[in-house]
């Protein structure tokens, strides 16, 4: 599948392109931690479970929220 038909899909199913509205909706953990210099977010795994790591660094940038729904 094509990526912009999937990003497409995705907000169909889920009524929103924002992740972390999407993230609530799938139970995925959104965690902020110190994660330097770069990314600004990884994923990690507890067992099957995917859990969104986002750096401390974009969480109070007003931009931030936007660079995390473009990352």
């Amino acid at each position: 599948m094509e990526f912009n038909n999937l990003v497409d899909e995705i907000g169909e199913r889920y009524g929103t392109y924002d992740p972390f509205i999407i993230a609530d909706k799938l139970n995925i953990d959104v965690r902020w931690a110190d994660i330097y210099p770069r990314p600004y977010g990884d994923t990690m795994y507890y067992g099957d479970e995917p859990v969104v790591m986002l750096s401390n660094a974009i969480r109070d940038l007003p931009e931030g929220r936007a660079d995390v729904i473009m990352y």
